[in-house]
């Protein structure tokens, strides 16, 4: 018991308290209205751990954990962004493996930089375009079909939004076989697909020049409320 203790992370503590209040809160306002809440670790703990863990960060703001670089050194945090100015092409991997989700960033890019968001990538040592879905950040791709918000051989911007130079946004929407992905509030690929349903998150950084991540969000779709704490807190677990 003692160990357990010792090993217990204090974020895990500071969940499972923040859900009791919230499970207790929904248990008296159960019992007022005479509806059968399931007790305190029943529905109405459950509903407080979805309550907070609905729409949590994905990345910490602070440190790479839950990362894994393809090649040591290469990424770095500095003032709550992820960066990434190497001379060797260099990939940031989730340790954690994701199905269907919502994952929000902005990012900032230079014109010669190849970047992009690859998800549900099969393995860590596999990841391309092959193995994964590639959600494209470059506006100035030799091959247009492949430029900013294309899902990489698979669908064409239906819209061209220019991003080098400024702080962009992208929103990726993976559930089921739809895959869709919006920069700056503009949708620009929407793909049906069942060739990939689940796997790693990489940030990518290839070519000359500097990669910059930020506000990074990621939402569950349809998960239980444990598996929310499981990729939330043990992001190495699958």
């Amino acid at each position: 018991m003692a160990k357990c203790r010792r090993l217990l992370n204090p974020l895990v503590a500071l969940v499972f308290s923040s859900a009791v209040l919230v499970g207790c809160q929904s248990l008296d306002t159960g019992g007022q209205s005479g509806e059968n809440r399931g007790g305190l670790f029943g529905t109405g703990f459950a509903a407080g751990l979805d309550d907070i863990l609905s729409s949590k960060p994905f990345f910490d703001g602070a440190t790479l954990d839950g990362w894994t670089q393809s090649v040591d050194g290469s990424w770095r945090v500095e003032n709550g962004v992820i960066i990434s100015d190497s001379k060797a092409d260099t990939l940031l991997i989730s340790q954690g493996r994701y199905g269907d989700f919502h994952l929000s960033l902005e990012f900032h890019v230079g014109s010669f930089v190849n970047s992009g968001v690859l998800i549900r990538c099969s393995s860590p040592e596999k990841i391309s375009p092959l193995e994964c879905y590639e959600l494209n950040i470059w506006d100035d791709h030799e091959n247009q079909d492949f430029r900013t918000g294309a899902i990489v051989t698979h669908k064409s911007p239906i819209e061209r939004v220019n991003t080098a130079g400024r702080w962009s946004r992208m929103d990726i929407h993976a559930e089921g076989d739809l895959i869709k992905v919006s920069i700056n509030g503009v949708e620009t690929a929407s793909l049906i697909d069942e060739t990939h349903r689940e796997g790693h998150i990489a940030l990518q950084r290839f070519n000359d020049g500097k990669v910059q991540f930020r506000k990074i969000h990621f939402e569950p779709i349809g998960s239980s409320w444990w598996d929310s704490v499981r990729t939330t807190l043990f992001p190495g677990s699958s």
